[in-house]
Protein backbone atom coordinates (compact mmCIF):
# COMPACT_ATOMS: atom_id res chain seq x y z
CA UNK A 1 0.00 0.00 0.00
CA UNK A 2 2.89 1.95 -0.34
CA UNK A 3 4.58 1.75 3.03
CA UNK A 4 8.30 1.07 3.11
CA UNK A 5 8.24 -1.75 5.40
CA UNK A 6 10.93 -3.50 7.25
CA UNK A 7 10.80 -7.34 8.04
CA UNK A 8 12.62 -9.23 10.06
CA UNK A 9 13.85 -12.84 9.90
CA UNK A 10 15.17 -15.22 12.41
CA UNK A 11 18.95 -15.24 12.29
CA UNK A 12 18.49 -19.01 10.83
CA UNK A 13 15.89 -18.51 8.48
CA UNK A 14 17.47 -15.20 7.20
CA UNK A 15 20.66 -17.24 6.90
CA UNK A 16 18.39 -19.62 4.49
CA UNK A 17 16.80 -17.52 1.78
CA UNK A 18 14.99 -19.84 -0.38
CA UNK A 19 12.75 -20.29 2.67
CA UNK A 20 11.43 -16.53 2.39
CA UNK A 21 12.13 -16.27 -1.60
CA UNK A 22 8.12 -15.29 -1.70
CA UNK A 23 8.43 -12.20 -0.39
CA UNK A 24 10.57 -10.74 -2.96
CA UNK A 25 7.41 -11.53 -5.36
CA UNK A 26 5.28 -9.48 -3.34
CA UNK A 27 3.84 -6.68 -5.36
CA UNK A 28 6.18 -3.60 -5.04
CA UNK A 29 8.87 -5.24 -2.94
CA UNK A 30 11.70 -4.87 -4.90
CA UNK A 31 11.45 -0.85 -3.95
CA UNK A 32 9.69 -0.94 -0.92
CA UNK A 33 10.48 -3.98 1.46
CA UNK A 34 13.94 -4.86 2.92
CA UNK A 35 14.36 -7.99 4.89
CA UNK A 36 16.70 -7.99 7.97
CA UNK A 37 18.03 -10.83 10.48
CA UNK A 38 16.79 -10.40 14.20
CA UNK A 39 16.50 -13.02 17.24
CA UNK A 40 14.22 -11.83 19.68
CA UNK A 41 16.71 -13.65 22.10
CA UNK A 42 19.53 -11.06 20.78
CA UNK A 43 20.75 -9.06 23.43
CA UNK A 44 19.69 -5.60 23.80
CA UNK A 45 23.01 -4.08 22.80
CA UNK A 46 23.04 -5.98 19.53
CA UNK A 47 23.49 -4.09 16.71
CA UNK A 48 21.20 -5.94 14.79
CA UNK A 49 18.38 -4.01 16.88
CA UNK A 50 19.47 -1.20 16.09
CA UNK A 51 19.23 -2.00 12.37
CA UNK A 52 15.93 -3.08 12.38
CA UNK A 53 14.35 0.12 14.69
CA UNK A 54 16.65 2.85 12.55
CA UNK A 55 13.89 5.24 11.28
CA UNK A 56 11.35 3.12 11.91
CA UNK A 57 7.57 4.91 12.81
CA UNK A 58 5.20 1.98 13.00
CA UNK A 59 6.35 -1.37 14.57
CA UNK A 60 4.36 -4.90 14.42
CA UNK A 61 5.46 -7.31 16.53
CA UNK A 62 3.65 -10.06 15.13
CA UNK A 63 6.78 -12.90 16.55
CA UNK A 64 6.75 -15.46 18.66
CA UNK A 65 7.09 -19.41 19.10
CA UNK A 66 3.34 -20.88 19.11
CA UNK A 67 3.67 -24.42 20.47
CA UNK A 68 1.62 -26.57 22.49
CA UNK A 69 4.42 -28.66 23.99
CA UNK A 70 8.57 -28.15 24.31
CA UNK A 71 11.16 -29.99 26.38
CA UNK A 72 12.48 -26.41 26.92
CA UNK A 73 9.94 -24.00 27.82
CA UNK A 74 12.08 -22.14 29.26
CA UNK A 75 14.36 -21.20 26.64
CA UNK A 76 11.77 -21.86 23.65
CA UNK A 77 8.81 -20.51 24.53
CA UNK A 78 9.25 -17.80 27.61
CA UNK A 79 12.04 -16.06 27.06
CA UNK A 80 11.78 -15.63 23.21
CA UNK A 81 7.66 -14.16 23.97
CA UNK A 82 8.73 -12.20 27.13
CA UNK A 83 12.59 -10.92 26.82
CA UNK A 84 12.14 -10.07 22.94
CA UNK A 85 8.76 -8.42 24.12
CA UNK A 86 10.64 -6.60 26.42
CA UNK A 87 13.21 -5.52 24.41
CA UNK A 88 10.97 -4.09 21.99
CA UNK A 89 9.56 -2.43 24.19
CA UNK A 90 12.56 -0.43 24.95
CA UNK A 91 13.52 0.10 21.54
CA UNK A 92 10.06 1.66 20.94
CA UNK A 93 10.59 3.91 23.91
CA UNK A 94 13.95 5.22 22.95
CA UNK A 95 13.41 5.69 19.21
CA UNK A 96 12.14 9.07 18.63
CA UNK A 97 10.43 7.96 15.30
CA UNK A 98 8.49 5.09 16.65
CA UNK A 99 4.77 6.47 16.72
CA UNK A 100 2.98 2.90 17.96
CA UNK A 101 3.35 -0.25 18.37
CA UNK A 102 0.75 -2.95 17.18
CA UNK A 103 1.01 -6.29 19.05
CA UNK A 104 -0.15 -9.60 18.38
CA UNK A 105 -0.89 -11.19 21.73
CA UNK A 106 -3.69 -13.94 22.31
CA UNK A 107 -7.16 -14.41 23.80
CA UNK A 108 -5.38 -16.64 26.14
CA UNK A 109 -4.04 -13.56 27.58
CA UNK A 110 -7.54 -13.18 28.76
CA UNK A 111 -8.46 -16.70 30.15
CA UNK A 112 -7.78 -20.34 29.34
CA UNK A 113 -11.53 -21.29 30.05
CA UNK A 114 -13.77 -18.85 28.85
CA UNK A 115 -17.62 -19.00 30.70
CA UNK A 116 -20.71 -19.13 28.30
CA UNK A 117 -22.57 -15.95 28.55
CA UNK A 118 -19.48 -13.74 30.03
CA UNK A 119 -18.28 -10.38 28.11
CA UNK A 120 -14.86 -10.49 28.03
CA UNK A 121 -12.56 -7.04 28.03
CA UNK A 122 -9.28 -5.13 27.97
CA UNK A 123 -9.79 -5.47 31.93
CA UNK A 124 -9.79 -9.29 31.93
CA UNK A 125 -6.34 -10.86 32.65
CA UNK A 126 -4.99 -14.38 32.66
CA UNK A 127 -4.34 -14.72 36.48
CA UNK A 128 -4.52 -18.81 36.55
CA UNK A 129 -1.65 -19.72 33.76
CA UNK A 130 1.98 -20.26 35.35
CA UNK A 131 6.06 -20.45 33.87
CA UNK A 132 4.74 -24.92 34.42
CA UNK A 133 1.03 -24.92 33.49
CA UNK A 134 -0.19 -23.41 30.25
CA UNK A 135 3.22 -21.89 29.95
CA UNK A 136 1.90 -20.09 26.21
CA UNK A 137 -0.62 -18.63 28.07
CA UNK A 138 1.19 -17.21 30.54
CA UNK A 139 4.01 -15.98 28.33
CA UNK A 140 1.86 -14.31 26.05
CA UNK A 141 -0.27 -12.69 29.21
CA UNK A 142 3.04 -11.56 30.68
CA UNK A 143 4.27 -10.33 27.76
CA UNK A 144 1.06 -8.36 26.99
CA UNK A 145 0.83 -7.03 30.37
CA UNK A 146 4.68 -5.59 30.45
CA UNK A 147 3.68 -3.80 26.96
CA UNK A 148 0.50 -2.06 28.56
CA UNK A 149 2.25 -1.01 31.76
CA UNK A 150 4.95 0.08 29.66
CA UNK A 151 2.42 2.07 27.03
CA UNK A 152 0.04 3.75 30.08
CA UNK A 153 3.70 5.05 31.88
CA UNK A 154 4.12 8.69 31.93
CA UNK A 155 6.90 8.46 30.04
CA UNK A 156 5.23 6.56 27.24
CA UNK A 157 6.17 7.88 23.70
CA UNK A 158 4.40 5.80 21.42
CA UNK A 159 0.54 4.29 21.84
CA UNK A 160 -0.33 0.75 21.96
CA UNK A 161 -2.76 -1.27 19.95
CA UNK A 162 -2.73 -5.11 21.37
CA UNK A 163 -4.56 -7.79 18.81
CA UNK A 164 -6.00 -10.88 20.87
CA UNK A 165 -6.80 -13.66 17.87
CA UNK A 166 -7.97 -17.02 18.86
CA UNK A 167 -7.60 -19.42 15.43
CA UNK A 168 -5.86 -17.80 12.70
CA UNK A 169 -6.86 -19.00 9.12
CA UNK A 170 -6.06 -17.81 5.55
CA UNK A 171 -3.68 -17.96 2.59
CA UNK A 172 -0.48 -19.03 3.14
CA UNK A 173 2.47 -16.43 1.17
CA UNK A 174 4.92 -19.82 1.75
CA UNK A 175 4.72 -23.23 2.19
CA UNK A 176 5.46 -24.01 5.91
CA UNK A 177 1.70 -24.47 7.70
CA UNK A 178 0.68 -21.98 11.01
CA UNK A 179 0.08 -23.59 14.14
CA UNK A 180 -3.78 -22.87 13.79
CA UNK A 181 -3.97 -24.83 9.94
CA UNK A 182 -2.15 -27.78 11.60
CA UNK A 183 -4.30 -27.98 14.60
CA UNK A 184 -7.03 -27.89 12.14
CA UNK A 185 -5.50 -30.81 9.68
CA UNK A 186 -4.75 -32.85 12.92
CA UNK A 187 -8.60 -32.68 13.85
CA UNK A 188 -9.87 -33.45 10.97
CA UNK A 189 -11.12 -37.15 9.46
CA UNK A 190 -9.73 -36.28 6.13
CA UNK A 191 -6.14 -37.71 7.13
CA UNK A 192 -7.01 -40.26 9.62
CA UNK A 193 -6.04 -39.28 12.63
CA UNK A 194 -9.83 -39.02 14.14
CA UNK A 195 -12.15 -41.18 13.76
CA UNK A 196 -15.17 -38.78 14.86
CA UNK A 197 -16.43 -35.52 14.82
CA UNK A 198 -14.32 -33.66 17.77
CA UNK A 199 -16.51 -31.51 20.60
CA UNK A 200 -14.64 -28.42 20.28
CA UNK A 201 -15.07 -24.63 19.61
CA UNK A 202 -12.77 -21.98 18.57
CA UNK A 203 -12.89 -18.30 18.01
CA UNK A 204 -11.80 -17.88 14.02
Amino acid sequence: RGYRVRATLRDHVYAQSESFAYLSRLQNASELLEVVPLDLLADSNDSSWRTAFADVEYVMHVAGPVTSYDEDPENNIIKPIVQGTETILEYCQNTPTVKKLVMTSCMCAMTDVFEMGKKYDETCWNDTATPTQSIYSYSKTTAERDAVRAAMSEEASFQLTSILPGTILGAHLGKKMSHSHTFFRNISMRNGKNKGIVNISLAI
